[in-house]
This record gives structure tokens, C-alpha cells and sequence, in this order.
């Protein structure tokens, strides 16, 4: 179980990674550090690559708890928050429906999903070589 993230700053982008078992807690361990680092702000579009989960439990109680946290902090007044789930597993999928209906219940919030690369460079507008970099997949 390990969930890391980075920032693209010249992208506007909050890149997080979830390795393995993905549970509620992780994103607990994340907030913090969020909240902290000078370089997450409102208004960075959000990526969140599943392509490495095997397993994911989430307690969706804690994880609505979670996600006002993260709207409050990342959300641009004017502006939609933009997350992206990169899942080109079945694991990940599962999760993004999960997350989809949760971030539903929030005001002007775009979430997407991306199954492939050249999905995510669509909806990024990103050039392939960047995505594939950042995801640390071969090309």
C-alpha cells in the first residue's frame, strides 16, 4: 500500500499515484501534506493514476469527509474542480464509479476517466511523451 504525489506546476497539475491495496486511510496520510506544501493550491487540475491498484476498500463515510477537505482546498471560486482517474484496470474503474457518484454530490465539479494514455492526453491536453513520463510507463 503506497499513495505519493507531485506537482506539474508548468501542467497546473496535481499528480497522485496509488500503488497496491488503496484504502481510505491513504488519502488521510495525503491531506496533510496538501495542506502544507506551497505548491497545492486551488485551481490545479487533479489526476489520480489507479493503473497500479490491485485492491481498493473504501469507507465512504470517511471518504466524503475527505473529499470536502479536498474540495475546499483545491477548488477555484468561478472555476470547476477538474479530476481526472487514470484506470486502465478493472480495480480502478470500480473505484472512479465509486468516486464518481461521491463527487456528484458537489457543485461544479468535472470528473473524468481515462483508460488509456492517448485518453488521458485528450482529456489533459497534454502531449503523450509528458503523460507517459509522469505515469512512469514505458512508451
Amino acid at each position: 500500500m503506497a499513495a505519493s504525489y507531485h506537482v506539474y506546476n508548468d501542467q497546473n497539475l496535481l499528480y497522485v499515484r496509488y500503488d497496491g491495496h488503496h484504502s481510505t486511510r491513504q488519502l488521510n496520510d495525503l491531506v496533510p501534506y496538501y495542506s502544507l506544501d506551497p505548491y497545492v493550491h486551488s485551481g490545479l487540475r487533479i489526476v489520480v493514476d489507479c493503473a497500479r491498484l490491485n485492491s481498493a476498500k473504501v469507507d465512504l463515510k470517511e471518504r466524503r469527509k475527505q473529499m470536502v477537505v479536498l474540495y475546499d482546498l483545491l477548488k477555484y471560486p468561478g472555476e470547476a474542480l477538474n479530476v481526472t482517474y487514470f484506470c486502465p484496470n478493472a480495480v480502478g474503474q470500480d473505484l472512479s464509479k465509486v468516486q464518481e457518484a461521491l463527487w456528484d454530490e458537489f457543485e461544479d465539479v468535472q470528473l473524468m476517466v481515462a483508460k488509456t494514455v492517448d485518453d488521458l492526453a485528450e482529456v489533459l491536453r497534454e502531449p503523450t511523451d509528458f503523460l507517459y513520463a509522469m505515469l512512469g510507463l514505458n512508451t
